[in-house]
């Protein structure tokens, strides 16, 4: 049992992991909504409540919003194909106005019933991160409204709220790199004709600090349907953690070769892509089997060279004009990422202006090869 509620007539919505059962205390029979009677898209409800008019908002772990109007049985789901920033419901509350408010795993959001339609709020709204917990939530006696999640809590006055119908247009002034002025591919026809992808794959590694990255993976956890157990985000960033700080690559990589590890072990035969991502649960232990971040680098690496030489071989066999002479297919990945990468970032400065500026060793290799490369390890 995940959520218990009493409507206005007595009854007790009782919400479980096999959809909605309807307990007539009159009767002492029950009424269900599941997956197999109804439209309802996933039977784990987290949350129910009853709005002015007497219809029922059930809550779901995958499936959205629920509404079922009491008087005429109709239900119907809204997920994140009608708006919602993501369709597990982790709390709904009904404000003064008739709006629908619901806290997710992507931030919170308000359902306007009568226009269908739904208006989300995010951090950029000041929310306390976009993960909230299931049940934490409620309406004040004065209109405010509570939802409580992994990183505090957010107070919600929604009278006080006024949307701002004037878009201001939005006019690009000028461009700067590290607080120089630059002109985007200015004197530089050759490489955009040539090799478009120059300019867009080189990627400068900046370290971040604990708090950046906690921020990181508690907000796109949540946006993937990842939840984690207690610590399970400081076992990731101490990890990670080296006495130069992290960097961002290097979170991606560890939290891609995660992702893939525990979707195999909790789905072995598989996950229907149309579900929307898959559920995951994140623990310690799990994360300790993973081993260290040099370990996850290696198998990352390994992965990655294994398809990046099939591609490369692939587009040589199409193209054979363009395999330098005496050159292996590693031997092609090496120079490339000799020319333009270290350990600290790139080798060479982000606004290339003229040929010349370009590595001498690229300028040997055939530009549809090296832009063939670049893509793949973009």
């Amino acid at each position: 049992i995940r959520y218990i509620y009493e409507d206005r007539k007595g009854q007790v919505w009782i919400g479980s992991t096999a959809g909605v059962s309807v307990f007539n205390p009159a009767t002492t029979a029950f009424t269900n909504y599941n997956q197999n009677n109804t439209p309802i898209e996933s039977d784990i409800v987290f949350a129910i409540t009853e709005d002015r008019k007497g219809n029922m908002w059930i809550g779901t772990l995958g499936g959205g919003l629920v509404r079922i109007d009491q008087q005429t049985i109709k239900i119907k789901s809204y997920t994140t194909e009608s708006g919602l920033p993501d369709n597990t419901i982790n709390s709904i509350q009904e404000d003064n106005q008739g709006l629908i408010w619901v806290s997710t795993n992507n931030g919170i959001s308000s359902f306007d019933p009568v226009r269908e339609t739904f208006k989300n709020w995010g951090l950029e709204n000041g929310i306390q991160s976009f993960e909230f917990s299931h049940g934490a939530g409620l309406k004040t006696g004065n209109g405010e409204i509570f939802f409580g999640g992994v990183n505090g809590f957010n107070a919600i006055e929604p009278a006080s709220i006024v949307e701002n119908k004037n878009t201001p247009p939005v006019v690009i002034t000028g461009m700067m790199l590290f607080n120089k002025p630059v002109k985007p591919f200015q004197n530089n026809k050759i490489l955009t004709k040539d090799i478009p992808q120059v300019l867009e794959a080189r990627l400068l590694l900046r370290p971040m600090d604990r708090e950046a990255v906690r921020e990181v993976i508690t907000s796109s956890g949540p946006r993937h349907n990842i939840t984690f157990e207690y610590r399970a985000v400081d076992k990731i960033i101490d990890i990670l953690e080296d006495q130069s700080g992290i960097s961002l690559p290097y979170l991606q990589v560890y939290m891609d070769q995660l992702w893939r590890k525990d979707f195999e072990r909790t789905y072995p035969k598989g996950y229907a892509s149309d579900l929307g991502h898959p559920y995951l649960h994140w623990t310690v232990e799990e994360i300790d089997e993973s081993g260290e971040l040099q370990d996850v680098l290696q198998r990352f690496l390994r992965e990655q060279s294994q398809v990046m030489t099939a591609e490369i071989d692939a587009f040589l066999l199409d193209h054979p004009q363009s395999r330098p002479t005496g050159r292996s297919t590693s031997d092609i990945l090496d120079i490339v990422l000799d020319a333009l990468v270290t350990s600290e970032g790139t080798k060479q400065p982000l606004e290339i202006t003229a040929a010349q500026d370009f590595p001498s060793v690229l300028k040997e290799m055939h530009p549809a090869l090296l832009a063939k490369v670049l893509e793949g390890l973009e």
